[in-house]
């Protein structure tokens, strides 16, 4: 019961609030769901259905259309890459602007919102997918059939979107948090270094993308595109992530971001793990390409140690807040 005054006099009505823990919040607060988030979490579980699904009869598909099974083996690979990548990134920066500090300014309508479009959205897909699987006559598989898979993939496959959905809503909170917290110890001048590591990454993106047109011009890209579209897109795509991925980290470095010290970071242990098996079958390997593994390898090294120089970090703030 809250007590208030009213013309001098004690107004003991009881108000419509809610209290917990000593803290009050009004009767409208009490949201069942974000409709931002939800309309979000159902998109991306929409299209992250769809794919599962329909990934599983691809080859077949493929297939029909003529391709070769090393040509099918390729084509699956580079999609698969391309979706892992490209959907929770977009997932999680759709997210990070739409609904960022969702999750620690409202907690349970976002996280009933982020459960429910994961798992209802991947539901909803994978069972528009099967539809239309079944409708494809030369694919000869019964609806039963394809629905059985949908509650075996249901869970892992909508965890990981919602493991990222849960970070995008919280991360700038805690950014913003750690940032208040760190009052001093990180450099404020560009170390020389990083404006060459930029420059690096710029470089490289735009010179894939310089390059990469003159290629489309050679008989075996012309015979991609025309006789194996789906190949030759996928495989086109592939490159442009890459190139724009690269001028992305160049530009973070630059500007002094912390994400682009991260993603430098995953992009470099990411490269260096790739290397070492890649080095570790020389003998399927050609000399030449030795030698390019070995320099991308070193390469690779020396910026994940330049990246953890105590100086590095401070300019990026990586660091913790002093106690």
């Amino acid at each position: 019961m809250v007590v208030a005054k009213v013309n001098g006099m004690a107004d003991l009505k009881p108000r419509k609030n809610y209290s917990y823990g000593g803290c009050y919040m009004s009767k409208g607060d009490v949201r069942v769901v974000e409709v931002k988030t939800l309309l979000i979490m159902l998109a991306f579980g929409f299209l992250n259905g769809c794919y599962t699904t329909t990934l599983q009869y691809l080859p077949l598909i493929l297939r029909k259309f003529g391709y070769t099974t090393f040509e099918v083996g390729i084509s699956l690979s580079i999609i698969q890459n391309l979706f892992y990548v490209v959907h929770p990134c977009l997932l999680f920066v759709t997210l990070y602007y739409v609904a960022s500090e969702g999750l620690l300014k409202r907690i349970s309508s976002t996280l009933i919102s982020l459960i429910v479009g994961s798992f209802v959205g991947y539901w909803l897909g994978a069972l528009t997918a099967s539809i239309l699987l079944t409708n494809l006559s030369f694919l000869k598989v019964e609806l039963k059939s394809v629905l059985s898979t949908i509650s075996v993939t249901l869970f892992n496959k909508s965890l990981l979107q919602l493991i990222v959905g849960i970070a995008a809503t919280t991360l700038p909170q805690i950014t913003r948090m750690w940032d208040n917290l760190i009052t001093e110890g990180f450099q404020k001048e560009k170390p020389k270094g990083v404006l060459a590591l930029s420059l690096l990454y710029v470089c490289s993106g735009l010179l894939t993308l310089l390059v990469f047109p003159l290629t489309m011009t050679l008989p075996v890209t012309v015979h991609l595109f025309f006789q194996r579209p789906f190949f030759g897109v996928s495989f086109t795509l592939l490159i442009l992530m890459g190139a724009f991925s690269q001028i992305l980290v160049g530009m973070g470095l630059y500007r002094g971001r912390r994400w682009g010290w991260f993603l430098s970071f995953i992009f470099s242990i990411v490269s260096l793990l790739t290397y070492i098996t890649n080095l570790a079958s020389l003998r399927y390997l050609y000399p030449l390409t030795i030698i390019v593994y070995t320099i991308a390898f070193l390469l690779n090294l020396t910026i994940l140690i330049y990246l953890f120089q105590q100086s590095i970090r401070r300019y990026f703030r990586i660091i913790d807040p002093a106690c």
